[in-house]
């Protein structure tokens, strides 16, 4: 056998060798123990207290599939071999085997949580031998598995792992879709278009139902058995090639379609750099035996020195080279950083700031360039980030939403949304102090236009912020929330933004699957704000809500249509019984107010419901040119000033000229802001959205284009 699969002998005989101990799971446990006494280690901690109270069987499985060193990995599997009398091989090689998270390498709550259900574990026991059972040819219990997995998959600490897990025990039946697979499936056509039709959504995040996952095994067999994949003659071998083809695309520049780049890298062994870093305000590789990277004329030339001076380094000189070369040379100011550690762990995220550096100061990983950390908050990932020190993940845009959700960071706004965090500016929760003069220098915006809006907030208690992309709405909208409070509180700060699938259940209150089967019901964002700030009458609270007209706001406002108005604020006669909530009465209190954003340029989005239009009050923002904060910005860069006296006359064409277009397709000043080059916004930034704007007229758009370059020419 292929030494890259002899894992598929070793791993499904060690799932025969504990299946008869699921009544016995305390016996289990001791066996484990001493596969850990002798490779001389400690038994990893299973619950709060370090103490090992039960286990389930995907868990043991995932003793060995995690983020442990290969060799490491070997010596713990050869114990386990011997100990249980496993017959097959010990696996050296474990490419394509999908691993877990070393913060999430349990399949339960502990023992201490209240996630943890009462049969939580048993579950887990039971799929795990109806999964064996199936897999070797008893179809009739199909239907128990459903039913299972349909279970199982509410429990906390149980999602895609479930289908890792699935895959250790049977590799040769069950599909493994974590995102390195799923990610591999969106780019074969055909292969996706099957998927999509037995579970639509599965590949865009969302978890299959039994039926579904039954059918997405189906699917892939016959696909295989078809030969749609190449290369391809069972399942190991596809999440081998899909391992292998994520390995080769992190090695591929991106493509040049304008946007950033978002950059992987580890600031040392294992992130051992780190705090230097986030201290520093820079980002940091080694090799620091060939000197400054800088000197090289080519990549093969850096290659050919890592080569002579590895002196017993057992990195890859293909790979170090790679890594070195793009450092210096294809990161560029503006990109995106996120520095990790290990496979699992994200430990901030940042935005480039300067070209390389090298410094000769520093004890160890002397390449440097410098950025700006945004977030610094070390979080677990779920997927399995590349291997490699330097790794572009622009294309990798499920491993991208896996971190960004992490931390509820939008890499356009650069604004923490999930949390309310705006990260930009490093402020905390201490309760700062922000006046109207912070707000000013901070938004492009005249004294009376922030006067004229903080009136109209205080008296309608609702606004919409309205304007083309690129003014400032969402930037704009938490700093007007701390100006009118005096302070950077973001305790008092909501933050939410609407999308076509957000619901009433989501907003006020509905009913959602429980963790122990079922549904309970759940309070949404919106009534625990309330909650919040009618406990807090004394103290102004501030609700955002970003893309307000993206979403079916009838839909999700429901009876709150009338409770927003600002003459029903807290007054009981107006109070209503809401829908899932019949025995209790409920108001919007005074001292909450709104404040959303709308783009007017979007041509996807539907003109908003009257009812709640009235409700309203809309505040056009318009760019912030003239004002004093920008003119500063660019003060002494003469080629950014001649491209804003260029876009200046660009808005003037979309106004008055271009009766498709108008005031609501503006260039903003946000395509500025953090930017050096003029001529890289152009091309990267304003250019492609003009070809939005005149998509049926292209000629025009390079037309404006080429007058924009130039005017900086």
């Amino acid at each position: 056998m292929n030494k890259e699969f002899e894992w598929t002998d070793f791993y499904p005989e060690l799932a025969n060798a504990i299946r008869p101990y699921a009544n016995d799971r305390a016996t289990l446990i001791e066996h484990l123990k001493r596969c850990y006494e002798r490779i001389n280690a400690n038994f990893p901690k299973m619950d709060y207290d370090w103490k090992v109270r039960d286990i389930d069987p995907f868990t043991v499985f995932g003793l060995f599939n995690k983020g442990i060193s290969n060799d490491n990995r070997i010596k713990l599997i050869a114990a386990i071999k011997e100990e249980f009398g496993i017959k097959a091989k010990v696996p050296e090689l474990f490419n394509g085997v999908p691993v877990l998270n070393n913060m999430m390498a349990c399949f339960f709550a502990y023992s201490n949580d209240s996630r943890l259900g009462k049969n939580d574990i048993n579950n887990l026991w039971s799929i795990f031998e109806l999964a064996q059972k199936i897999a070797d040819g008893n179809k009739q219990l199909c239907q128990d598995f459903i039913d299972c997995w349909n279970e199982v998959i509410t429990q906390f600490g149980v999602r895609w792992n479930l289908t890792m897990g699935l895959y250790w025990i049977r590799p040769k039946f069950f599909v493994n879709l974590d995102s390195v697979n799923r990610e591999f499936i969106r780019k074969n056509g055909k292969l996706a278009e099957r998927f999509n039709a037995v579970a639509p959504h599965v590949l865009t995040g969302k978890m299959p139902s039994g039926e579904q996952y039954i059918a997405i095994c189906e699917t892939m067999s016959k696909a295989i058995d078809e030969k749609l994949i190449e290369k391809t003659r069972n399942l190991p071998e596809f999440s081998y090639n899909a391992w292998k083809a994520s390995q080769e695309d992190a090695e591929m520049p991106a493509s040049g379609n304008g946007n950033r780049r978002v950059w992987l890298c580890a600031p040392g062994h294992g992130g051992c750099a780190w705090s230097e870093c986030k201290e520093g305000g820079y980002i940091c590789i080694g090799w620091d035996a060939i000197g400054d990277l800088s000197k090289f004329p080519d990549r093969n030339a850096m290659q050919e020195s890592l080569t002579l001076k590895s002196n017993g380094d057992s990195s890859n000189p293909t790979n170090a080279s790679l890594a070195c070369w793009q450092f210096v040379h294809e990161i560029a100011p503006n990109d995106i950083v996120v520095a990790k550690a290990g496979l699992h762990k994200i430990l901030g995220i940042g935005i480039v700031k300067g070209g390389y550096s090298r410094a000769e100061e520093r004890d160890g990983y002397k390449n440097i360039r410098y950025c700006k950390w945004l977030v610094c908050e070390e979080k677990p990932c779920s997927d399995q980030l590349p291997m490699k020190t330097l790794t572009d993940i622009t294309r990798y845009s499920e491993l991208l939403h896996s971190i960004f959700t992490s931390y509820g960071f939008n890499p356009d706004t650069m604004e923490c949304m999930a949390t309310g965090t705006e990260v930009s500016s490093r402020v905390d929760e201490t309760g700062e102090e922000y006046s109207k003069q912070d707000f000013l220098n901070q938004v492009f915006m005249t004294d009376d236009e922030y006067e004229r809006i903080k009136r109209i907030l205080f008296a309608k208690m609702n606004i919409i912020l309205a304007g083309a992309p690129g003014v400032g709405k969402t930037f704009a909208a938490r700093r007007l929330a701390w100006a009118m409070m005096g302070k950077c509180d973001n305790k008092r700060v909501g933050f939410v933004q609407f999308h076509q699938s957000y619901a009433y259940e989501d907003f006020i209150c509905g009913y959602k699957p429980s963790p122990n089967g079922g549904f309970e019901l759940r309070d949404g964002v919106f009534y625990d704000f309330c909650k919040k700030a009618e406990n807090d009458p004394d103290n102004p609270y501030f609700f955002i809500i970003d893309e307000v007209n993206r979403g079916n706001l009838s839909k999700i406002f429901g009876e709150l249509l009338m409770l927003i108005e600002a003459d029903k604020r807290g007054d009981p006669t107006y109070a209503v019984r809401l829908a899932y909530k019949r025995d209790e009465l409920f108001t919007v209190p005074k001292n909450l107010y709104i404040i959303g954003m709308m783009n007017t340029a979007d041509r996807s989005l539907a003109m908003m419901d009257y009812a709640l239009r009235r409700r309203f009050s809309f505040i056009d923002m318009e760019p912030g040119f003239d004002s004093n904060g920008f003119t500063e910005l660019i003060s002494g860069n003469e080629k950014m000033q001649k491209l804003v006296a260029a876009v200046k006359t660009l808005n003037k064409t979309v106004i008055e000229v271009d009766d498709s277009l108008g005031k609501g397709y503006v260039i903003g000043h946000s395509f500025f802001c953090g930017r050096l080059d003029a001529e890289e916004i152009v091309q990267y930034d304003i250019g492609p959205t003009l070809k939005e704007y005149w998509f049926d007229n292209q000629s025009k758009a390079e037309k404006e284009i080429n007058k924009l370059l130039n005017a900086i020419r």
